[in-house]
């Protein structure tokens, strides 16, 4: 009995971790947010709303079609496909955004300074990292949950949609919070080839501006004492978002049944 109350305990202490970085980040925009704009005149909060926005918009983007392609590879695809598509993911899943932007830009010169193009543009870069998450989260589903509902006369579709999803549940959040984090670490890149902030696809009046651009763009203008004070704490607001989606991923994976 003494393990599954230590397993217990861990869980705990593991959920307060994860709040640490998001109350630390809540109260830098609180108390520094106002006071900060630099070279974007953007406060803290703003970035930190700009951020989400491009990144939950591409990540909304890229779910789909790494579950889709998760579950074709796992499900429907035999051996020797999974053989050759499975690598493929890994190999587009190192490509670094930059080339995705660079693409972009050559296709749609405009495609930088768009957040709705930029997240179109990360949610191509994204998908196969969502995708590996998604197969792996798949594969750890027990074949005698499969085997059960086909024996009650479910179809193959009807039992990955009613059985296998459900169940691999965490295990395909814990690839949507991964490639959150990517997507995170990436807009850096579509800010640094646009060169500017990046301006809303519904009203080209509003610029958008994330915590990375933000950051690239001041560190570019040559700071002063005073605006490096603004870049420590909006990289550390960035820095501290990251490690605590790394750690809701990791009680994600932890706490998936065995």
């Amino acid at each position: 009995m003494a393990a599954p109350a230590r397993r217990s305990s861990t869980d705990i202490l593991l959920g307060l971790a994860g709040l640490v970085p998001v109350a630390v980040t809540v109260a830098l925009v609180g108390v520094l947010g106002p006071g900060l704009g630099g070279s974007s005149g953007a406060p803290l909060g703003s970035l930190v709303l700009g951020s989400a926005l491009v990144a939950v918009l591409a990540v909304a983007l890229a779910a789909p079609l790494g579950l889709i392609a998760a579950i074709h590879v796992v499900e429907f695809a035999d051996d020797r496909s999974r053989r050759v598509i499975e690598p493929l993911f890994a190999v587009f899943a190192v490509i670094p955004s930059v080339v995705w932007v660079h693409v972009a830009l050559t296709a749609v010169p405009e495609a930088g300074a768009s957040a709705g193009l930029a997240a179109v543009v990360l949610a191509a870069a994204v998908t196969p990292t969502i995708a590996l998450g998604c197969i792996a989260a798949l594969d750890a589903v027990p074949l005698e949950l499969r085997e059960g509902a086909w024996a009650l006369g479910a179809g193959r579709a009807q039992a990955v949609l009613t059985i296998v999803v459900p169940s691999a549940g965490r295990g395909l959040a814990a690839a949507l919070v991964l490639g959150l984090i990517r997507v995170l670490a990436e807009l850096v890149i579509v800010a640094l080839l646009s060169g500017r902030a990046l301006v809303s696809s519904l009203d080209p009046r509003v610029a958008v501006e994330t915590l990375a651009g933000f950051v690239a763009h001041a560190a570019a203008a040559d700071p002063t004492p005073a605006d490096e004070a603004e870049l420590v704490a909006v990289a550390a607001s960035l820095a501290l978002i990251t490690v605590g989606l790394g750690l809701l991923r990791h009680g994600l994976l932890a706490r998936r049944p065995r």
